[in-house]
């Protein structure tokens, strides 16, 4: 388990409650998968709307209510599907399910993209939004999300659907935010230094949670782009940890160790 993880399970800081500090949406799997071999799947959300084919069958979101932690329900004609992503469990033939991590992400997008070059699941730079960068939204919630979407879907046009910046109001690195070793920003705007990710949540887990609140409101079935989520303002040069000035460019790798939140953008990563 990654550290973060155990750190919010340990104090019971669960992402129904405190979401996208986490680059995972799930902090739990062994419980939330057992919810899936009860009959009656009790607590268990499953968004219809989220609904999307790959080439190995379709896939939807399911959420545990209780604790927001989410898993992938794959419908394959593959007989075992459940070596598809990291710690797939099959639950029939034909049936598997997968953790909502970081790095299943990162690999489903790879899924999704060969099947659907021009797939809107994941930011990207296309239409207007190579030259425009209008936002719409807020700062420090995830909780408008939906009415960005309904906004943009009611416009019939992609924007920047997220208003943070890196690493001021979202933790560049977590494992250094565990170990007290965050620096602080400038924040002109109110005349002092801030913490580093003062807002509390990571660059891939806000990242993440833009993904999946798309697919949840079924947003991605309208194919308008949205542009990459956070954006990028320099920390002081006296950072041992500076992250570059400007955004790096799309990844073309899927490694699953630390990618920048420009790993959901861009065209299909390779691996």
């Amino acid at each position: 388990m990654k550290p973060i993880n155990a750190f919010l399970l340990a104090n019971n800081l669960r992402i129904a409650q405190n979401p996208c500090v986490s680059p995972d949406f799930c902090l739990d799997w062994p419980s939330l998968q057992q919810k899936f071999f009860d009959s009656s799947a009790a607590g268990l959300l499953f968004h219809d709307k989220s609904g999307f084919a790959t080439a190995a069958g379709t896939w939807t979101l399911v959420e545990d209510k209780a604790t927001g932690d989410c898993a992938w329900r794959l419908e394959s004609p593959i007989a075992d599907p459940s070596a598809l992503l990291d710690d797939g469990v099959l639950l029939k033939p034909g049936r598997a399910i997968f953790p909502a991590t970081w790095e299943n992400l990162l690999a489903l997008k790879n899924l999704i993209q060969e099947h659907d070059a021009g797939s809107t699941i994941f930011p990207t730079a296309n239409a207007q939004l190579g030259r425009s960068t209008l936002g719409v939204g807020a700062r420090f919630t995830t909780l408008h999300w939906p009415a960005v979407e309904w906004a943009m879907s009611t416009l019939e046009i992609g924007m920047t659907a997220n208003q943070n910046s890196i690493p001021r109001e979202l933790v560049y690195d977590v494992d250094a935010m565990l170990a007290g070793k965050l620096d602080t920003v400038p924040f002109p705007f109110i005349g002092a230094n801030v913490p580093e990710g003062h807002q509390g949540q990571s660059v891939e887990g806000m990242s993440h949670g833009c993904v999946l609140s798309k697919l949840k409101t079924g947003f991605h079935r309208r194919r308008h782009s949205t542009s990459p989520p956070p954006r990028l303002t320099s920390p002081p040069s006296s950072s041992p940890r500076s992250a570059p000035a400007s955004p790096p460019p799309a990844s073309r790798s899927t490694k699953p160790r630390s990618p920048p939140s420009s790993a959901l953008s861009g065209p299909r990563s390779r691996r």
